[in-house]
């Protein structure tokens, strides 16, 4: 949601194994990222770009307000939707000029579709890096695709050389589905300099989040009906981020802010942050940004997901249980400056994105010497490849909350 805290300057030389990424998405504003995915990819790459590897990012846009731009930190080429999804020769094209060592998809269709055999022609090792568990997603939003997710998948983590996860659950899922070649690579955020010291006289209570993708729209409906009307009078809850016309409604007790340039500085002036999410996948970089941000987080389980000793810097609970927890710590200004203060160390340890690039960097080493020693994934069967011609879940639900202008302000 903010505006990408990009390296200031780039390595001379290039190192390491020449990288290609496909990224279809409606997550930019030029190259201001909208949602989870967008961010994680174009962060991740433009410190993988600063510690000189030679990476480059196919970028196939969706969101009509979505514009070229010439300010990307690292090599950036526009696909149009039909060079994605329709007719590959253009995309073909690309990978032929670039010849890269290891290409990296995130789309499961695209990878079952036509990844195996794009990773061959280019003569490229091909990473699946999985965002989620994307059936186990589908089953708890009662979306009736989860048995043709499940098979899709299980045909995307065969078809890769090796496949990249964010999370310990989801590296545990990749494996069920039969690769032994997974990867770790985390999160990570941009610990930027230290938090200012709070001391607005307004308690502000925050969320950050794309409100079209229904774990989120789901959490700030509870926002709206639950958080709201049980916190002190005078309490103002914020969310940040875009939203669909439907979420209007959520206004006359929640304050939607849209999406900003600047998340660092929109999170400074908060009290607590909270993460009421009942379903999800992968890693949530909402938490991140509320640590880098020196925020006391109040969150579900499933919002710490992936992070290592949530009970010694954020609160964990039950939804049902969230609200007494907010409205304890807006109370407590000593106990959130603790909190606060071990959010902001955990990130500064553990999760910056010069980190994750390392991470990112050695598994595509090791993924392209198993690939380079023989050891190669495999081309999915008729079945999965025709099963993949149908767009993905994360598109058809863009495509059904676009009735309306969105939210994403210049």
């Amino acid at each position: 949601m903010s505006a990408p805290p990009w390296p200031l300057s780039t390595s001379a030389a290039s190192s390491g194994p020449t990288v290609a990424v496909l990224l279809d998405t409606a997550g930019f504003l030029r190259t201001l990222p909208l949602t989870g995915a967008a961010a994680r990819t174009a962060r991740l790459n433009a410190w993988l770009h600063r510690r000189g590897a030679e990476t480059t990012l196919l970028l196939c846009d969706l969101n009509p307000a979505s514009r070229p731009s010439g300010a990307w930190p690292l090599p950036v080429r526009y696909l149009p939707y039909a060079s994605v999804y329709e007719h590959t020769d253009r995309l073909r094209l690309h990978l032929a000029e670039l010849a890269p060592d290891v290409l990296v998809l995130s789309n499961t269709q695209l990878t079952v579709r036509y990844g195996r055999e794009l990773a061959e022609e280019a003569g490229a090792a091909l990473v699946y890096e999985m965002h989620d568990d994307e059936a186990a997603l589908l089953r708890s939003l009662g979306d009736a695709g989860q048995d043709t997710a499940a098979v899709l998948q299980t045909a995307a983590v065969a078809a890769a050389d090796g496949v990249i996860t964010f999370t310990d659950r989801d590296a545990a899922t990749a494996r069920r589905l039969g690769t032994t070649a997974v990867h770790v690579v985390p999160c990570g955020v941009d610990p930027g300099p230290a938090p200012r010291s709070r001391s607005s006289a307004e308690s502000r209570v925050v969320f950050v989040g794309n409100g079209y993708y229904e774990p989120n729209r789901r959490a700030m409906r509870w926002l709206h009906e639950v958080l709201a009307p049980s916190l002190p009078p005078g309490t103002v809850i914020e969310v940040i981020g875009r939203y669909p016309a439907s979420l209007r409604e959520l206004a006359d007790r929640v304050r939607l802010r849209g999406p900003v340039r600047d998340l660092r500085s929109a999170l400074d002036s908060a009290t607590v942050a909270v993460a009421p999410l009942e379903t999800g996948g992968g890693m949530k970089l909402k938490v991140l940004d509320y640590c880098a941000a020196g925020l006391p987080v109040v969150g579900t389980a499933e919002a710490f997901v992936g992070f290592a000793e949530t009970e010694q810097w954020a609160v964990e609970a039950d939804l049902a249980e969230l609200p007494g927890h907010v409205t304890a710590l807006l109370g407590d200004e000593v106990r959130r400056h603790r909190l606060g203060r071990r959010a902001r160390h955990l990130v500064e340890q553990r999760y910056s994105w010069s980190a994750q690039a390392r991470a990112a960097h050695a598994a595509y080493s090791a993924i392209l010497e198993q690939h380079r020693a023989g050891t190669r994934g495999s081309v999915p069967d008729a079945e999965a490849r025709a099963l993949a011609a149908e767009p993905p879940y994360w598109l058809r639900e863009w495509r059904g909350h676009t009735t309306s202008r969105t939210h994403a302000p210049e």
